[in-house]
C-alpha cells in the first residue's frame, strides 16, 4: 500500500510541473507533419480513416480536463504523434485534438511547449496588419527629445488607416485625405518588419513623407512630421501586427490554460520595464533575439555535428527552441544571482563574428532581462558595442 502511496505522489508532483496550453493547428496540418505526406488524407473523426491501426484513437472524453475542449465532444488522442515530433522515446505529456479539428491541445512541461511551438510555427499562415495614426500634439520637439506614446495619444487624433496585406507584398489604403503606400519584408523569425513606405495628402498639411522604416512587431514607432506652425507638431504612429487569416492575432494562436495569450509579454519582458542589476566588473547591453539574430549574420559553414544548426535553417538564427542549446554552463561569480535556466552562452557567437574571447571571458544573454551581459577586455568591449550598435532598431533622423 505505502508503494502504491509513492507512486500516486510522484506521478501528481510530475504532472504539477506541467501545463496546459492550445494551439491553433489545424487535423489536416498535423497529419500532414507528423506523416510527412503519407497519410493526407486522413480524417481521425471519418467513418472511413485511413491510416495505421494508431490513428483511430478517437476518446469521448478527454484525458484531462481544460478550458479549451467542451464537455461531452469528442477528442483524438495524438500524444503519440507529438512524442515523435520531439524526438523522444519516452513522454510524459499528453496531447489531443478537438473534435472541430482546429486546435490542438497539449499537457506537458514547459520545455517541451518552446519545441512544439516551433515546430508547428511554421504552418501558421500569417498577414501583416498595417495601423498608421495621426496626431496633432502640442508643442515641437527638436533631435532626441522624443515624446512617449501615451503623450502623443493625448493629443488631437487626425485621422488614422488601417490595412492587411502579405508578407513581402505591396499595400495601400486610403482614409479620406490620408493615404498610406508601401512594400515591407520581415526577418526570419517575423520580429522585425523593414518597410519602404510613401504618405501623402496629410490632413491640412499637403505633407508627403518617403522614407524607409524597420519596426519591431507589435510595438508602435513614433515618427515626428515637424511642425508647421512653431506651436503643435504632426505626430504619426505606426504599428504593424502579424495576424492569422482567420483574424486572431497571431499573439494569441497559442494561449495558456492559466495567463491567457502570454507570447506578447514573454516578447517584450524586459524592454525598457526591467531594471536591469549592476555589476562591478560587466558591461550590460540592451538585446533581443531579433538583435542577436541580426547580429550573427555572419558568413559560417554549417557544422554538421553542430546540435542547433540543421540543414533548414542557417547557425546564425536565434530563437526559442534553438536557445534551450545555448544554456550558460559557466560558472562565473558574477552571475552567481541569476538563475541558469535564463541565461545563454552567446560567446560563440561573437568569436564567430571576429571578437577574440579569452576563456575568462562571457558574453551571455539574460532572456527576462533582454540583456547582454560582457566581461572581457576594454578593446573587446568596443567591438561588441559597435557590434550591437549596428543591429539596433532606432529612429530615422528626419530632415
Amino acid at each position: 500500500m505505502k508503494w502504491i502511496c509513492l507512486l500516486v505522489f510522484l506521478w501528481q508532483g510530475m504532472l504539477s510541473g506541467m501545463e496546459v496550453r492550445s494551439y491553433q493547428v489545424r487535423k489536416e496540418f498535423f497529419v500532414e507533419l507528423a506523416y510527412r505526406g503519407e497519410f493526407s488524407e486522413i480524417d481521425p473523426f471519418g467513418e472511413s480513416s485511413v491510416g495505421p491501426d494508431e490513428m483511430g484513437r478517437v476518446l469521448t472524453k478527454s484525458p484531462f480536463e481544460s478550458r479549451f475542449l467542451k464537455e461531452g465532444e469528442l477528442v483524438w488522442d495524438c500524444s503519440d504523434e507529438v512524442r515523435k515530433l520531439l524526438g523522444k522515446e519516452k513522454w510524459a505529456g499528453v496531447a489531443v485534438i478537438d473534435e472541430k479539428g482546429e486546435q490542438l491541445v497539449v499537457k506537458a512541461e514547459a520545455s517541451d511547449h518552446i519545441v512544439i511551438a516551433e515546430i508547428f510555427k511554421r504552418g501558421v499562415q500569417t498577414q501583416v496588419e498595417t495601423q498608421v495614426t495621426l496626431y496633432r500634439v502640442e508643442g515641437v520637439t527638436i533631435g532626441r527629445d522624443r515624446r512617449s506614446i501615451e503623450e502623443i495619444e493625448k493629443g488631437q487624433l487626425l485621422t488614422g488607416v488601417t490595412c492587411v496585406h502579405l508578407i513581402g507584398c505591396h499595400y495601400e489604403a486610403r482614409a479620406g485625405d490620408f493615404v498610406i503606400k508601401g512594400e515591407m519584408n520581415a526577418d526570419r523569425d517575423l520580429e522585425i518588419f523593414e518597410n519602404r513606405i510613401l504618405w501623402s495628402e496629410i490632413v491640412g498639411s499637403e505633407f508627403q513623407l518617403e522614407t524607409g522604416l524597420i519596426v519591431e512587431r507589435n510595438k508602435p514607432f513614433i515618427v515626428e512630421l515637424g511642425s508647421k506652425d512653431g506651436v503643435s507638431s504632426l505626430v504619426a504612429v505606426m504599428k504593424q501586427e502579424l495576424v492569422l487569416f482567420n483574424g486572431t492575432k497571431f499573439d494569441e494562436w497559442i494561449l495558456k490554460e492559466v495567463g491567457g495569450a502570454f507570447l506578447k509579454e514573454e516578447r517584450m519582458r524586459g524592454k525598457g520595464a526591467v531594471d536591469v542589476p549592476k555589476i562591478d566588473g560587466v558591461r550590460c547591453f540592451p538585446a533581443s533575439l531579433g538583435i542577436l539574430s541580426l547580429l550573427s549574420r555572419s558568413s559560417v559553414e554549417s557544422d554538421p555535428t553542430d546540435p542547433f544548426a540543421p540543414e533548414d535553417a542557417p547557425l546564425w538564427v536565434i530563437n526559442e527552441a534553438r536557445l534551450l542549446y545555448l544554456l550558460y554552463e559557466g560558472d562565473a561569480p558574477e552571475l552567481a544571482r541569476f538563475s541558469k535556466d535564463s541565461l545563454y552562452d552567446m560567446k560563440k557567437l561573437f568569436q564567430m563574428s571576429g571578437v577574440s574571447l579569452d576563456e575568462d571571458d562571457f558574453a551571455v544573454f539574460s532572456k527576462p532581462h533582454s540583456t547582454l551581459f560582457v566581461k572581457t577586455s576594454e578593446q573587446n568591449e568596443e567591438l561588441i558595442d559597435g557590434i550591437m550598435m549596428s543591429c539596433m532598431i532606432d529612429y530615422p533622423i528626419l530632415i
